[in-house]
């Protein structure tokens, strides 16, 4: 009879237990944003489009950073080829050369990059695709 007695306790526990997670709101985790991308631009024709984001957000003074870096085009055939960085109005570049990495899908890292100034610079990407090589440029504000 003690063993009937505490099997009833158990189960009665156990539907009690099920009652209470079922009343119990659910817990969201918040949805993972992924920063924004901070430029991107066109080709002439159309065909490809830049993205590109700098880790980390802002690009710092003085500092190495790297590029995300998305490029879509329609035919998929698109390449990052280079990436420069210049101040047009000092007439000077970056000191260093900055090396890319294919990610796949489109996507690239660029490592090694030093704004070494405050001022303004001109980022220069050279994308290729069918023989051809564009430039996409975007100015960037280092205080």
């Amino acid at each position: 009879m003690g063993e009937r007695v505490a099997r009833r306790h158990i189960i009665v526990l156990a539907i009690a237990l099920l009652g209470c997670e079922a009343e119990r709101p659910a817990v969201e985790s918040p949805p993972r944003e992924r920063p924004a991308w901070v430029a991107e631009v066109a080709s002439p024709d159309g065909s490809w489009r830049l993205h590109y984001r700098p880790i980390p957000q802002p690009i710092p003074n003085n500092a190495l950073f790297e590029l995300d870096v998305l490029l879509e085009s329609a035919d998929g055939k698109a390449t990052l080829d280079g990436v420069d960085a210049r101040m047009p109005e000092h007439q000077h570049g970056t000191t260093l050369r900055p090396e890319i990495r294919a990610l796949g899908g489109g996507r690239y890292r660029v490592d090694g990059l030093l704004l070494h100034m405050s001022g303004l610079w001109e980022l220069t990407f050279s994308v290729a695709q069918a023989g051809e090589t564009d430039r996409a440029r975007f100015e960037v504000e280092l205080d």
